[in-house]
């Protein structure tokens, strides 16, 4: 943990907590994995009394059913301690009034020195501090439940100081219409104290696939760090202001794995009072991939013995105890044409035959969203038994909407308003319309 002793820790940097009861809506036996990264992020904000500060999409819809709702307070309310933070909305759980909202209210901010409850970040821009003294924590290496091993992400880039101030945009959708919400904040931010700037945007570089919202030369000048959710990427890198400063951004990631092909290794960020930012790994539930090709019977069988010995291996207690609502492991499978076609049924054979329990998911890479739509492998579902008919249509939609006419088509029927709910709701009536067919 380099030479210093100490963490100085002002505030726990988050996004996408997706708190929802399962994200693999094929699979409901896989679920319970936001409460559990959630619950620890919950033990830091206790332990260390430290806000908890939360970058959009929060919850996985804007429509939650109400045990949902109704979860994310208890978890939120763990230790008997008012829960408190600062957020904005991202583009999942976009509604007004916020679900924050509705579960502490709307609250006013006052400056003192230590608040409770949660604040929107779009309220008030200029007024929302954070990292007074009473706020401030020294801790040394690991926390007790936990005992992790601290990293260093961002190193130190300024003078302490315990005046820090936060600002927040929801989620826009477009580069144009970031631009002028970030014009508008400007003349908002504050001269004497550092400052964060809390978003829910696509970064340009960090994710190629999506479509670039965020880039170098839109942040305002008085700004001194960015947290920004919405790539599930857990990284710290560099953006450039309007004049061409380099600052921190910090894409703190998912709070869980939210798809089989993103990063199962998730973090938890900390702010500290000298701009630097540290990290601790959460414990989640654990991902075992394989990757065939060309593979024979044979090579595949010693490879599933392997993976069993790997799927038995005993857990130190802390961590079985961290792990007992996700204890059962996802084994992700992929292969091609030229492996042996036998990979499922010996996999699923050794599994059972040694009693070893996983959630299987394959992915033929030659079944990529094609013609023959035989696999469907956006929202991680188990591919082996693709046939209903809703399934179908939405693998012809997914493949439809990469096509750039497609998708102009698609902002036009929503009269150039493209919201992420109007395009959901446009994408539900055309997979219903599928079906029916």
């Amino acid at each position: 943990m380099s030479e210093q002793n100490t963490l100085t820790l002002i505030a726990i940097l988050t996004a996408d907590w997706h708190f929802v009861h399962n994200n693999w809506r094929h699979r409901p036996e896989i679920n319970g994995d936001a409460w559990t990264s959630l619950a620890q992020v919950k033990y830091c904000e206790h332990a260390f009394g430290i806000p908890l500060i939360g970058a959009g999409d929060l919850l996985d819809s804007a429509r939650p059913p109400s045990v949902i709702v109704g979860g994310l307070r208890e978890v939120l309310s763990e230790y008997r301690t008012v829960s408190h933070g600062l957020y904005i909305n991202g583009n999942h759980d976009k509604v007004k009034p916020s679900w924050i909202n509705v579960l502490y209210g709307d609250a006013e901010y006052h400056d003192r020195s230590r608040w409770e409850g949660w604040h929107d970040l779009t309220k008030n821009p200029g007024r929302i501090q954070f990292g007074s003294p009473s706020y401030t924590v020294g801790i040394e290496k690991g926390v007790a439940q936990f005992k992790p091993k601290w990293t260093q992400e961002c190193p130190a880039w300024t003078e302490p100081t315990d005046q820090w101030c936060a600002y927040g945009i929801d989620y826009v959708e477009t580069s144009d219409l970031l631009q002028e919400k970030l014009d508008e904040l400007e003349p908002n931010i504050r001269q004497d104290t550092k400052n964060l700037l809390v978003l829910h945007q696509g970064v340009e570089g960090l994710l190629p696939k999506m479509a670039v919202e965020l880039f170098d030369g839109m942040i305002p000048d008085g700004i001194d760090i960015v947290l920004c959710g919405h790539t599930h990427i857990a990284k710290v890198l560099e953006i450039t202001t309007k004049s061409g400063r380099s600052i921190p951004l910090v894409s703190p990631g998912s709070l869980h794995l939210c798809s089989i092909d993103e990063d199962p290794r998730k973090k938890l960020y900390f702010l500290c009072n000298d701009g630097s930012v540290w990290s601790i790994p959460l414990v989640t539930r654990r991902v075992i991939s394989v990757n065939f090709s060309g593979s024979t019977e044979s090579e595949i069988r010693e490879t599933a013995v392997k993976v069993i010995a790997s799927l038995n291996r005993k857990e130190k207690p802390a961590t079985a105890k961290l792990r007992e609502k996700i204890n059962v492991p996802l084994l992700r499978v992929v292969y091609d044409t030229s492996t042996a076609p036998k990979v499922r049924s010996i996999f699923e054979t050794a599994l059972r035959n040694a009693g070893a329990t996983a959630h299987l998911f394959y992915k033929n890479n030659a079944e990529k969203i094609s013609n023959s739509l035989n696999t469907v492998v956006q929202d991680g579902m188990d591919t082996s038994f693709i046939h209903s008919g809703f399934d179908y249509a939405k693998a012809a939609f997914q493949k439809l909407e990469k096509d750039k006419k497609v998708r102009q088509i698609v902002e036009n029927l929503l009269d150039r308003q493209p919201s992420q709910e109007n395009y959901d709701t446009l994408k539900e009536d055309f997979i219903n319309a599928t079906v029916r067919r």
